[in-house]
């Protein structure tokens, strides 16, 4: 492996956070692929993805029935539940297995995007449609297994953590709307009802967001734009760096990486650190055995 090897702190190797790193990053700067690792399992539909130490978790949705449209709406629902089983994988940077947690109950089945405390992982598991019920589960990442934090009354797709200010923050379907949680010393939700707060940038929905440091949070994305031009959907993928003091983007990337696959790099899991050049760029935009880690390095200096 060409990449750096323990980052269970990621600025470990430079007093620059990832915050003030990813600020440098420009539409210009060069975005080199120094591996690609293929997953020796079934990733199903990947979804998020962290990395701790040497090992990477990841969230996937196993879908048994894919949701159903109804012909006209049922209260604020525009669809069913499906069926499927909720995945939390660990697997180590040679693309094996070693642990698969599963998650969630009944009709909620659907892991989002997670993120890392610094000694727990957060992690969202929601109905497969706009508006379901959600649980949020805190699980030790040494011990894999699962307890539940609190049940929510919306449809959240991803979460991260700030360190800064022991804040939980998340996004329900899409991220357009934005949510905010004060997490206490023994790891409890003390504020479990919040509102919404809208989202003010539109160009991507995003799918996973971590802690940036310095009060910040990195999320990717996507969004398909369809036009007379093209002739199908183009998808467009993004990163944004945004403010936990009010929930805006303070920095904003397009990636214009795409897999062989055609999904964009930023489709679902992304885990970005520092290195001591630059940053280093995970993703895994494709799923079930085609399921391809791809690392990518930034070089800044």
């Amino acid at each position: 492996m060409l990449w750096p090897g323990n980052s269970s702190v990621r600025a470990q190797s430079s007093n620059e956070s990832l915050a003030a790193r990813f600020r440098k990053v420009t539409p210009e700067s060069r975005w080199e692929l120094i591996d690609t690792i293929r997953l020796g399992f079934n990733a199903h539909h990947t979804q998020g993805l962290v990395r701790v130490g040497e090992d990477f978790f990841l969230t996937a949705v196993e879908v048994k029935r894919w949701p159903k449209k109804y012909g006209q709406m049922k209260g604020k629902f525009d669809r069913d539940t499906g069926e499927g089983i909720g995945h939390l994988f660990r697997f180590n940077r040679d693309g094996v297995l070693l642990e698969d947690l599963r998650l969630g109950e009944g009709s909620i089945y659907h892991p989002g995007g997670l993120d890392f405390d610094g000694s727990a992982l957060w992690v969202p598991v929601c109905e497969y449609r706009p508006y379901g019920p959600s649980i949020v589960y805190r699980i030790e990442a040494g011990k894999m297994k699962a307890e539940k934090a609190f049940e929510f009354d919306d449809a959240l797709g991803a979460l991260a953590f700030d360190k800064t200010t022991h804040t939980l923050l998340g996004g329900n379907w899409g991220s357009r709307g934005l949510y905010r949680w004060q997490v206490a010393g023994n790891g409890k939700v003390e504020n479990a009802a919040s509102p919404a707060t809208p989202n003010p940038s539109f160009y991507i929905d995003y799918q996973d967001c971590h802690d940036a440091g310095e009060g910040m949070l990195l999320c990717s994305g996507l969004r398909n734009y369809a036009g007379a031009d093209f002739g199908k959907p183009y998808p467009m993928g993004g990163l944004d760096l945004i403010s936990t003091a009010d929930l805006r983007p303070v920095h904003q990337l397009p990636v214009t990486l795409w897999a062989p696959s055609g999904r964009v790099m930023t489709s679902n899991p992304a885990w970005i650190e520092v290195s001591p050049h630059g940053l280093l760029a995970y993703f895994i935009p494709d799923d079930d055995e085609q399921a391809i880690l791809y690392v990518y390095e930034i070089k800044l200096r």
